[in-house]
């Protein structure tokens, strides 16, 4: 605790006392101590803080002894030099004075009848009192917020305390949910609070940051000075808050991991159909606020390549870190656009695909309709905030949510059956996938490879032999009808080459194009084919 030589001069016992020079520094120069000085080497034993007290008997006959020590006084930083200039010393050279107001030393006259406890007492029974004082408040405050968070207050009640023991306009900032708070008057920081980035606002005022371990929780932006922030009675209840703040945050994210851990395997029970009691799923329901009666479906919203990508960079020291945060943003913008959609939505979470429960008021075509536009909408944010891209697949309408497991497995299967026949970052429907439904059971089977390989087996291997485009050109016709024109433009290639191909792919494969069966056999392996390609892809 320290005193400044302004606030020892004010002591009522000072009076007389008065600055001589070095007066520009009397509210910055912090007194920690007193100390007498009547030797010539005595500045050794001086520590930084210290106002030395002399009678001037060692300069008596060495003036230039005075000039020494301030310099000296000066470089170890010491609070001030008070000397009895009516007793050895008749009168202060002007070019001491001049050397005290050039080093920001104060240099105070001391009355002839003032003995050295005259000053030494009032001064340290002043900083020994307002060390007591400081160490009462800083007990009040301390108990102050250990009670709040034994209590288990919020951050609300928290940041409450904080301002009744501060009295300084603040703002706060929660990272955890982007929550803004702010308290006391000040226009300025409130309106940048209200209305600009996170960025903006925190440069509104004087900020700090609350973190543990590198992670951070929050931001406290002051309208005040620096100043006025390193004084005890702001820089105690600061601490104080933060370290609430602190263990208020691993409260509260102890609370949503816990809460998540068990939504997540409530909602995982139904969509495995591990349900034994229908009592139990309305409780457990209820407890999340969540209407599970009537019809749903299930909507699974599945990461393109994302496992793909820890082969690709396993050997980079940050990816995992990064990917799962990347997994996290995509869970972020799905669950956001589908709670704004939907009230109070289920929803669980896995290794790389996020799954909810939708309910089904006024049909599946109807909500299909609405739907539609912001699934879009939701693989549109993805790709933009990401550069990954997700597929969605909804199952069909169940009437009760003790089927929705059926339409979880119908979802997963249209999702992977439409990504592996025509790629990922698509929305598509269980009751629309037609003839894919059939397929979506034989594809990546050794029943579907032996289909392909026998209608379209010596295609495959003669555009690996001679490096040719003969698959494409097929996939082309069975995509126009088996129009040549129509394929031809669809390639950008002229009719007569076109024409050319598909007749050497009737001779490879003893196609007869008029019989109608044979076409549907090449239409149907083409596409196992195709989706046994693209599902080492996903």
């Amino acid at each position: 605790m320290s005193m400044t030589i302004q606030e020892i001069l004010d002591l009522p016992s000072m009076k007389g006392l008065k600055i001589i020079a070095g007066g520009s520094c009397i509210n910055s120069r912090q007194v920690r101590s007193v100390t007498v000085l009547d030797a010539p080497d005595a500045y050794s034993w001086v520590r930084e803080g210290d106002l030395i007290v002399s009678s001037g008997y060692i300069f008596r006959d060495s003036p230039e002894l005075l000039i020494d020590l301030i310099e000296k006084l000066a470089e170890i930083r010491s609070a001030g030099l008070g000397i009895k200039t009516d007793r050895y010393i008749k009168e202060v050279s002007p070019r001491v004075l001049d050397l005290a107001d050039e080093l920001g030393l104060p240099l105070i006259h001391v009355p002839n009848h003032f003995a050295f406890a005259d000053i030494i007492h009032p001064v340290l029974s002043e900083i020994v009192n307002r060390q007591a004082r400081l160490l009462r408040y800083s007990e009040t405050v301390r108990h102050s917020f250990f009670d709040l968070s034994v209590n288990g207050a919020d951050l609300q009640a928290i940041l409450e305390n904080l301002e009744n023991f501060t009295h300084k306009p603040f703002g706060f900032v929660d990272t955890l949910t982007g929550e803004r708070y702010f308290f006391g008057d000040s226009k300025k920081l409130k309106a940048s609070f209200e209305s600009q980035s996170l960025r903006d606002a925190l440069k509104a005022g004087i900020s700090d940051t609350i973190s543990l371990n590198g992670k951070i929780f929050g931001y406290l932006t002051f309208d005040c000075s620096a100043d006025e922030l390193e004084e005890k009675n702001c820089e105690i209840p600061i601490t104080q808050a933060k370290g609430a703040i602190l263990l208020y945050m691993q409260r509260r994210i102890a609370e949503i991991q816990a809460e998540s851990r068990y939504r997540n395997e409530f909602v995982q029970d139904i969509l495995i159909h591990n349900l034994r009691f229908e009592g139990e799923v309305w409780n457990r329901a209820k407890m999340f606020g969540w209407n599970l009666q009537g019809s749903h479906c299930v909507a699974v919203m599945d990461i393109d390549n994302y496992k793909h990508q820890f082969e690709k960079k396993s050997g980079e020291s940050d990816f995992l870190p990064v990917l799962e945060g990347t997994k996290k943003r995509i869970y972020s913008i799905c669950k956001t656009y589908m709670e704004g959609f939907f009230e109070s939505i289920p929803y669980t979470e896995m290794s790389d695909s996020i799954s909810f429960i939708i309910p089904v008021s006024d049909g599946l075509p109807t909500l299909k309709e609405r739907l539609q536009p912001m699934l879009k909408e939701i693989q549109r944010s993805i790709k933009e905030d990401t550069h990954f891209s997700i597929t969605i697949g909804i199952g069909g309408q169940k009437e009760s949510v003790f089927e929705c497991h059926e339409s979880y497995d119908e979802a997963r299967k249209a999702l992977e059956t439409v990504r592996a026949a025509a790629g990922g970052n698509r929305v598509v429907f269980w009751k629309d996938l037609g003839a894919y439904k059939l397929l979506g059971s034989l594809y990546d089977t050794e029943a579907g490879h032996s289909f392909y390989r026998e209608y379209i087996g010596p295609l495959i291997d003669h555009d690996k032999r001679r490096k040719s485009e003969l698959l494409r050109t097929l996939k082309a016709m069975v995509r126009n009808n088996w129009q040549m024109k129509a394929a031809a433009q669809d390639l950008s290639v002229h009719y007569s080459t076109l024409k050319y191909r598909y007749a050497k792919i009737c001779d490879i494969l003893e196609f007869d194009p008029e019989d109608s069966e044979q076409r549907l056999n090449l239409a149907l392996s083409l596409k196992l084919y195709l989706m046994n390609q693209d599902l080492e892809e996903y």
